[in-house]
């Protein structure tokens, strides 16, 4: 089960409150199979044509305070189950982001041409 998260030192959720700690965000693609692209984003950020077909925009929330995250995945089961596992009741609903790009392609750097003698 995945830790709830905590508040800063004075109590306040801020923009650089961070849901996800860099040891879930790695994890989450072992466990779950899930890709966190954007942690804690404008919803308008799923309107982005350069995200893969595959991304989901998913909403929560924590203390009556909604956050956005941008992931990839495979299979909409696992990503209720790592969000639920996360956030329980406070896990709200996800969507299709806007992305237009093949999933396989997304990320693709070619590989540098080798110069000709």
């Amino acid at each position: 089960m995945l830790p709830k998260p905590t508040r800063t030192s004075n109590g306040e959720i801020g923009p650089n409150f961070m849901t996800w700690t860099e040891e879930e965000i790695k994890n989450s693609r072992q466990k779950y199979g899930i890709t966190i692209v954007k942690a804690n984003c404008d919803p308008k950020d799923a309107e982005d044509k350069s995200l893969p077909t595959d991304a989901y925009l998913v909403e929560y929330t924590i203390d009556d305070e909604t956050f956005y995250d941008i992931i990839r995945a495979a299979k909409q089961v696992k990503m209720f189950d790592m969000y639920w596992d996360k956030f329980k009741n406070g896990f709200v609903g996800f969507s299709w982001a806007k992305g237009s790009v093949n999933p396989k392609m997304w990320g693709y750097q070619p590989p540098d041409k080798k110069k000709k003698r």
